[in-house]
């Protein structure tokens, strides 16, 4: 909701003098922008420690230019590069999302939304292609704790229970011992009250039972 609301203002930010017709369609637009910019982000980032990513300017403002050339509607008064300055300008100077993080670095004003847009991001990527394309982009991070907080993010709002039960194995895998990093991600999953994740606790449960 907060994201929606700090997204919102861009209406009077862009349209001050017009009367869009279709404010729904750019909201939604921006939404993407900023989650294509959070996804990017997080894979920005490097070693263990959960933190926000920085990011130089002009690799920010390539970066977005490429993603409005390449998955939106071609825009016949403003060319992708400047659709990019806007944006960019509007959530670093209006919507507040983006701060400076140094002398011509950018960062997001707080890690939650760094994650939680990057989880929504992936999510609506499962929409387009499934399951697979999911776990495809998040196969080579499961066992990194900077990305727990993402996976978390991600198979809590699943609404589709199979869906979410495959996740959670792809993502813990099926050997019988799990690995350090996949226990602190099943415990959080557990304090999100995931119910693919208690399957898998309780099942693991059945066969040390049964082994002892």
């Amino acid at each position: 909701k907060c994201t929606e609301t700090l997204l919102s203002t861009w209406q009077n930010y862009k349209f001050a003098d017009v009367q869009d017709k279709k404010p729904g369609r750019v909201e939604r637009r921006n939404l993407y922008r900023i989650e294509a910019i959070a996804h990017w982000m997080q894979r920005r980032g490097a070693g263990e420690k959960r933190e926000r990513a920085v990011a130089p300017y002009g690799e920010l403002r390539k970066f977005l230019t490429s993603y409005i050339k390449n998955e939106e509607p071609e825009d016949k008064d403003h060319e992708p590069d400047q659709l990019a300055d806007i944006f960019l300008r509007f959530v670093r100077e209006t919507a507040g999302l983006l701060i400076e993080a140094g002398k011509d670095l950018y960062s997001f004003v707080h890690l939650t939304f760094q994650e939680y847009l990057t989880a929504e991001f992936l999510r609506r990527r499962a929409g387009e292609g499934g399951v697979d394309v999911v776990w495809k982009d998040i196969q080579a991070v499961r066992d990194e704790p900077r990305w727990h907080e993402v996976l978390r993010l991600l198979i809590a709002g699943y609404e589709n229970p199979k869906a979410e039960a495959i996740l959670v194995d792809r993502i813990l895998g099926e050997q019988e011992r799990l690995s350090r990093a996949c226990v602190e991600l099943l415990g959080g999953l557990l304090l999100d009250s995931v119910v693919a994740a208690e399957e898998r606790r309780a099942r693991k449960a059945r066969q040390e039972a049964k082994a002892a």
